[in-house]
């Protein structure tokens, strides 16, 4: 098992290759089966093959999880939207809990666009569904939910270093959660460095080893350089890791400058 390096494949297989109870813990957003277009993913699933897909990422992660582990979810409120394969995130929850895991945490992501200020949105104000009747309204999606699971033990075993400051601590230390949505053109469905950060921060010492099953565009691998932590991400599409290893590197070469090396 190499650390600090990103494996090119399909997550569900090479998940297998890894040795058991092997990482700290898991932090990642996975296809969310809307039907967008990563290059190399089919993410417009059946129900039945969404399922079988969801069931087999969240039990191989759960077999490499140490017994201490922690595995943080971030999904949408709706996490399948393909028309006939809606999955929903009570189906998602009760999934979660038959293979073996325990609900630890359930944190809400609001979206908002400036700090101090949870009322100010990020996202797409048309969402309307049918305009100031009550025929069909629909509501704008403001939030996104970040399930944080145990395997077996709700205390870690050994006590290492923990790196959060005070004023983290205390921020991190709610069920809520406001910091703005990433806007990139550089991957079809990022989210920002804050939400790995602050999971990694809360729920990890200092070196544990963090892995990111859809890691993308490297925006977990990024938050582990800042951290201190050791990290194995997950990727189909070349591009992207190309793209991930360039952002890993140029976090490298910042945390240098910033300590004068």
């Amino acid at each position: 098992m190499k650390l600090d390096s990103i494996i090119c494949g399909d997550c569900t297989q090479v998940i297998k290759t890894l040795p058991d109870a092997c990482v700290d813990c898991c932090v990642t957003s996975p296809p969310y089966n809307i039907g967008l277009d990563y290059g190399h993913t089919d993410d417009c699933k059946s129900r039945a093959e969404y399922l079988a897909f969801t069931r087999d990422y969240l039990a191989e992660c759960y077999r490499v999880l140490k017994d201490d582990g922690r595995f943080c979810l971030n999904v949408g409120y709706t996490v399948s939207t393909v028309k006939t394969a809606g999955l929903d995130y009570i189906e998602l929850l009760n999934l979660i809990k038959s293979i073996g895991y325990t609900i630890r945490e359930t944190i809400i992501w609001v979206k908002s666009k400036r700090s101090g200020d949870p009322q100010s949105f990020c996202g797409s104000n048309t969402a309307w569904g049918s305009w100031m009747s009550a025929a069909n309204p629909i509501c704008r999606a403001r939030m996104e939910f970040i399930f944080v699971l145990n395997k077996h033990s709700v205390k870690k075993n050994n006590r290492g270093t923990s790196t959060m400051t005070r004023q983290e601590f205390m921020d991190f230390a709610s069920t809520v959660w406001y910091f703005p949505a990433e806007r990139s053109r550089l991957h079809k469905a990022p989210f920002p460095v804050e939400l790995p950060y602050r999971c990694i921060q809360f729920y990890t010492y200092h070196g544990d080893v963090v892995l990111d099953p859809f890691i993308g565009s490297g925006t977990t691998a990024v938050a582990c350089v800042r951290t201190g932590r050791r990290y194995i991400g997950i990727e189909q599409n070349p591009d992207y890791i190309r793209m991930a290893e360039a952002r890993i590197q140029q976090e490298r070469q910042q945390l240098q400058a910033g300590r004068g090396i």
